[in-house]
């Protein structure tokens, strides 16, 4: 499992190619998830999102993230 604290933007190709990655929890500072992160990363299941859906739904998500379509995201996460 992996946290991401107080940033506001997942960089390029951050967890491109992260194979083991399962879970995700991210924070309600990210604003943008940028190109290619979640690309060949097919063991992401679950996202955790400590925001609401209409939170979730303002971030912008940039193209070839298709691995982040396929993960069921948990609105309203808390640890």
């Amino acid at each position: 499992m992996l946290f991401l604290i107080g940033i506001t933007e997942i960089p390029e190709y951050c967890f491109n190619y992260c194979t083991k990655l399962e879970t995700l929890t991210i924070p309600t500072s990210v604003e943008t998830i940028e190109y290619g992160n979640f690309f060949r990363t097919p063991s992401l299941k679950t996202i955790n999102y400590k925001g609401t859906q209409e939170q979730w739904n303002e971030i912008i998500i940039k193209d070839n993230n298709p691995d982040l379509s396929r993960a069921t995201i948990n609105y309203n996460y808390t640890e």
